[in-house]
Order: structure tokens, then C-alpha cells, then sequence
């Protein structure tokens, strides 16, 4: 059966001609320059270290994550956890399964790093574990359910398989379950993940997730589904039950529904369009799923110097509409 990923989703809509080159033929930019690192190696790497913490804690602590105390540290706890931070940094650089593994500068780079990767992490958790108030999303003291975990779920009638890989699943007091999925970069806002009046969605991961959970983590149920941000040290959420949302844009589980079934949309149009062998763009913009601008979405694509829809760009620019 066809396995169906987020990532997999993202880079089919609007273009499946970007799935083929992303997906199908894996094809990788060309660079001229000679670099020591790639641009998302510390992002992996923090990534990594946030994993192997995670399962320490599910090992070592009973699996539950510590405090923040009032100063904004860890207290007694403060050194230790930076210790074993420094030592996950120093197995994440060794990683085999890093991008720059086979060059001993990047490694050796890395590693007078660690100590700073290890404060950036430890910063990080100091934002996520802080207490958790009576209007705020916190996760101090909280369960850790699972740490990159890979899990299956049944799409539209067995026609295929979801797929995917959540970073991070913590449990509540009550036995509820958060989803929490790490972040390098700019995480997605709201508006992106949660579908709009016309059934649109930006964004894949939450639902996906969501689906994922559903199928499962048997009586569990998640009630809350947030980004963090490891160097800016904060959440975005997505999802969060009503008592808590505030004057947040976030939404609770129920209004999570429309979107969840306009994921299941979405991927039922990937799952035809693959059937049918139809990979080609539509220019038509009233194209709900697959409209593509040529202007908008090929301008910024990577893909457009292997891709003839390039060449229509400036075309568009020249013509009145």
C-alpha cells in the first residue's frame, strides 16, 4: 500500500511536479562553494539533543520532565542536566546518521561547539518546563508518553497508509496527551495549520499527527499540539483545550475536526492524482488543490531551472491582466 507522509503532502501541494523532483527523484541543489557545515547541521544537531533527553528522561527520571524554579533555572538539578546536555551534544556530533559525518572538520568544528549547543538546549527547556499556569500551555512536571516515535494509521478505506515520525509526546496530569514537534527555524502559525472556510490547509504536520495519535495511542487522548521554538525558546500552539486558549488563535480539539477532515481530503487527492499518474501542474489558479501560480509558487520553487514552467515567470510579469 502507498505510504503517505506530511513532507509528502507539503511538497505535492500546490505542484506535483515538485513531489517528483523532491520526493521521487530526491534531486539536491548544486553548490559551487565548498562548506564546512550545512545550513540546518546545528538544527539537527540541537534537534538530536533534545531527543536523547527526552529518552534519558523516560530511563532516568521516572519519565518526567523537570521544574523550572522561580529564578528561571533548574535549581539543584541545574548542573547536571547541563552535564548530560554536553555529553548528548558531544553523541549527536558523532551521529553517524549526520549529514556531515564523513568530514572530520565539520565534526571536529562541532565539537568546540558543544558547550554552546548544550546551553542553547538547556535554555530551550528551561522555556518549555516552566510550571504550568491556569491560563498558560507549560509542560513542567509533565509525562514523557514517547520520543521519536513512528506511528501508522489507516487511510480512506485501507487505501493507504499514514506515516510518520512525532518528536515528541508528553502526558498530562490527567492522562492527556501533547503533541510537541521541535523547531529550528520559523515555525508554522495557526492560519497555516488549521484549515480555512473553503476547506484550504498550508500546513500538514498537526493533522497528521493527530491521525497518527488516534490510531495509536489507545485510550490517550490529545488535547493539545504545539511547535517549540529551541532557540527562541517558546511555543506556538496549534491546538489547546478552551480553558487555556485565551486571546489565542489556537483552537480546541473540536474545532480541530474541520481541519482534521480536510487533511483527509487532501490526501485522498494525492492518493488519486498518484493512481492516475498525474503529475502534471494545473495553471489554472480556480484549481483548489493543485492551481499553481506561476509567478507566486514557481518564482521561489527550487526546482525551477529543471522545470519549463520557469521560463513562464517573466512572461506573466510583462503581461496585463
Amino acid at each position: 500500500r502507498m505510504k503517505v507522509s506530511q513532507s509528502d503532502l507539503k511538497a505535492f501541494f500546490p505542484c506535483p511536479r515538485n513531489w517528483f523532483f523532491a520526493r521521487l527523484l530526491r534531486l539536491d541543489d548544486d553548490s559551487l562553494t565548498g562548506e564546512l557545515s550545512g545550513p540546518f547541521d546545528i538544527g539537527n544537531i540541537n534537534h538530536k539533543v533534545l531527543e536523547l533527553f527526552m529518552k534519558d528522561c523516560l530511563l532516568n527520571r521516572g519519565g518526567v520532565l523537570p521544574v523550572t524554579q522561580a529564578d528561571g533555572s533548574f535549581g539543584s538539578e541545574e548542573r547536571a542536566i547541563f552535564e548530560k546536555l554536553c555529553r548528548f551534544a558531544e553523541e549527536s556530533i558523532a551521529d553517524n546518521a549526520m549529514s556531515f559525518h564523513d568530514s572530520i572538520l565539520s565534526r571536529l568544528s562541532f565539537s568546540c561547539q558543544k558547550e554552546a549547543i548544550a546551553r542553547t538546549v538547556l535554555s530551550c527547556l528551561h522555556g518549555m518546563c516552566q510550571q504550568e499556569g491556569e491560563k498558560k500551555l507549560s509542560f513542567g512536571g509533565y509525562g514523557v508518553f514517547s520520543a521519536e516515535g513512528r506511528y501508522c494509521a489507516d487511510g480512506q478505506d485501507g487505501a493507504w497508509v499514514y506515516d510518520g515520525k512525532i518528536d515528541c509526546l508528553l502526558k498530562d496530569s490527567l492522562g492527556n496527551l501533547v503533541i510537541l514537534d521541535y523547531k529550528s527555524g520559523k515555525a508554522p502559525g495557526v492560519a497555516d495549520c488549521v484549515a480555512d472556510d473553503s476547506g484550504q490547509l498550508r500546513d500538514f504536520q498537526m493533522p497528521m499527527y493527530l491521525k497518527l495519535c488516534a490510531a495509536q495511542t489507545g485510550s490517550a487522548s490529545v488535547e493539545a499540539a504545539a511547535f517549540y521554538s529551541i532557540g527562541g525558546a517558546k511555543a506556538t500552539v496549534i491546538m489547546q483545550p478552551n480553558e487555556k486558549r485565551g486571546r489565542s488563535r489556537s483552537v480546541d480539539r473540536e474545532a480541530f475536526g474541520e481541519t482534521l477532515a480536510a487533511f483527509e481530503r487532501y490526501a485522498a487527492r494525492f492518493y488519486e492524482k498518484l493512481q492516475a499518474c498525474d503529475l502534471a501542474p494545473s495553471s489554472d489558479r480556480r484549481d483548489f488543490y493543485n492551481g499553481v501560480d506561476t509567478y507566486t509558487d514557481c518564482a521561489s520553487c527550487s526546482f525551477k531551472t529543471v522545470c519549463r514552467t520557469a521560463f513562464r515567470v517573466a512572461g506573466r510579469k510583462l503581461r496585463a491582466e
